[in-house]
């Protein structure tokens, strides 16, 4: 969603989408505290809102093989390598362990109740330039010119 104010353009969730997203993470930790796999689809569904999240990733696809106790790939593979379909993936999963702190840091970056703003683009224009310094000698030397003028700046 788009919102323009006196701050600049900014983008942020929809309500819905928000509070969704604090829902299945609320229910996600509900099913890891239960100690017992989750189900397949139950977390694909989640990972479908959530595509960013590593610790379902890691949960879903942590049954392939050359994986670790935490689900990443194991060290070795170069990109490109032909990997084996080893068949159908399990219906439940057990979470890796790393799973439960990613979601309660999820929870956590959802705390508030209203979605955040990002502004992208803001009311204020600010320009840089690459300006040349003496770097003949030891330490290190910046210019740079501003609305304000001209500032140096230098040290050892």
């Amino acid at each position: 969603m788009v919102v323009t104010d006196e701050s600049g353009v900014g983008v942020k969730a929809t309500q819905e989408k928000w509070d969704k997203t604090i829902d299945f993470l609320k229910e996600t930790l509900r099913l890891i505290d239960l100690g017992q796999p989750i189900d397949r689809k139950i977390l694909e569904s989640f990972r479908g809102l959530l595509v960013y999240v590593k610790g379902f990733h890691l949960t879903i696809d942590g049954w392939r093989p050359e994986r670790d106790e935490e689900g990443w790939r194991l060290p070795g593979r170069r990109r490109g390598d032909v990997i084996i379909d080893t068949g159908t993936p399990p219906d439940r999963f057990q979470p890796v362990p790393r799973f439960r702190s990613d979601v309660i840091a999820l929870l956590t970056l959802f705390a508030a109740s209203f979605p955040p703003i990002r502004y992208v683009r803001s009311h204020k224009i600010c320009s840089a330039y690459y300006s040349f310094v003496d770097e003949s000698g030891g330490g290190f030397r910046s210019t740079m010119l501003t609305n304000s003028g001209l500032q140096y700046t230098h040290g050892i």
